[in-house]
């Protein structure tokens, strides 16, 4: 039988313009990639809020980069430089993101508390800057307790400074009130219980007075001045 229809003919009921026509599956993969493109914005941009705290800012630089580049290490640090796991341990098996907890620094430091009057938590759940309780019962350890919220006060990737915790905030926090952060009140003076600031003139002097009166006085109670250690420690041969 012959055809009735030429190769032309049949080719114009083919419309060309077929794939800008709205269909089901298209729609789902048009979403699905804008739904992944936010997702990943947004994550990015929560957990670098998250890793520089309350100062962080959406605009600054640093902010959106400290995720994959969050800054060297201390020079006390420098060997752990290519290895995160040492020190970022998380608290739970499994996170993508895991933070530094106390028993990565108690690998490596003793962790002593600062003062015997200091709250002390029975167990880690008890530990709280919130609630100034920066210790831990601990048996093993020689003061039965060790420091605890290391990473509140001593932050890596800023500097030698901010390891070391140098910041006035970081004391003023237990002592613009001791007797909050005490475990026995009626044991802290009056006259040290109250400190904003550790500036001269608002605050008694650090160290030891060299001199009373317009003289020159040695007041420590240590014992071991230059001519004790001619006179009486034995001499290093060959030095």
């Amino acid at each position: 039988m012959a055809r009735n229809k030429t190769q032309k003919q049949i080719a114009q009921r083919i419309d060309i313009w077929y794939f800008r026509q709205p269909r089901f599956l298209s729609r789902v993969r048009r979403a699905l990639v804008w739904v992944c493109l936010l997702g990943a914005i947004g994550w990015v941009g929560v957990s670098a809020m998250r890793s520089h705290g309350k100062k962080s800012s959406w605009l600054d630089p640093l902010t959106l980069t400290s995720i994959h580049n969050p800054g060297h290490l201390a020079h006390s640090h420098a060997m752990l430089e290519e290895r995160c796991d040492e020190c970022h341990v998380g608290e739970k098996a499994g996170a993508f993101t895991r933070n530094v907890t106390d028993d990565a620094c108690l690998k490596c430091h003793d962790a002593a508390i600062h003062r015997e009057n200091q709250k002390i938590a029975k167990d880690k759940s008890g530990g709280s800057l919130a609630s100034l309780t920066l210790a831990i019962e601990d048996v093993n350890h020689p003061f039965k307790a060790h420091s605890a919220g290391c990473v509140d006060c001593h932050t890596e990737h800023k500097g030698e400074a901010a390891l070391l915790g140098a910041d006035d905030h970081n004391c003023i926090v237990c002592h613009q009130d001791l007797k909050a952060a005490a475990a026995d009140a009626s044991k802290v003076p009056d006259v040290v219980n109250v400190t904003t600031a550790f500036a001269a003139g608002t605050h008694p002097r650090f160290g030891r007075a060299l001199t009373v009166n317009g003289k020159w006085v040695d007041t420590t109670k240590i014992k071991f001045n230059h001519k004790f250690h001619l006179n009486q420690v034995p001499a290093i041969q060959g030095a």
